[in-house]
């Protein structure tokens, strides 16, 4: 289990880096989410949970999207409706994905820590969908939106280093 939980925190690391590698800056999140998808399958193989057994599949979709994700944009092209539409739809995604995961290990520990921090992150994703939200309206507190990210990356590394050394 520890080893699972630190591969997910390497996946989380490169699914969030972006690294501009002339035509593969894509190469980083795909590894990131086939990393993930591949430790949340055998995860739930040794112990079966249905917050794992979402979490894959929405991982799957969004390692799918990443894929495509160059037709995506070309389809959408300038309009910046379907363009908003769509990062909106990757923030869900991407923090159900992680809640799922969080979820599942508060329920096989009921660790109080825990449970604290799966409240924690749930509020501060939830900040960050509504902020992205209100970019669409003030783009001025866009700063704000990245600042909230950071803070959501953080802590859910620190989760996940939470979990790898505190779990069994």
């Amino acid at each position: 289990m520890k080893k699972s939980y630190t591969w997910i925190l390497i996946g989380l690391v490169l699914s969030y880096l972006n690294i501009p590698l002339t035509i593969f800056d894509w190469i980083t999140s795909i590894f990131g989410y086939l990393l993930i998808f591949f430790v949340i399958f055998r995860l739930n193989q040794q112990k079966p949970h249905q917050y794992l057994e979402l979490s894959k599949y929405l991982c799957l979709g969004l390692l799918c999207f990443e894929l495509l994700k160059q037709g995506f944009y070309n389809l959408v092209g300038n309009d910046s409706t379907y363009a908003f539409l769509l990062v909106l739809v990757l923030f869900i995604v991407q923090f159900l994905i992680f809640y799922f995961i969080i979820k599942s290990a508060v329920d096989e520990s009921e660790s109080l820590d825990l449970q604290t921090y799966q409240q924690e992150y749930l509020i501060i994703a939830m900040s960050v969908i509504i902020i992205y939200i209100l970019t669409c309206f003030f783009p001025s507190i866009f700063w704000l939106l990245m600042g909230c990210q950071v803070i959501e990356f953080g802590l859910l590394c620190y989760i996940f280093y939470y979990l790898r050394t505190h779990m069994k």
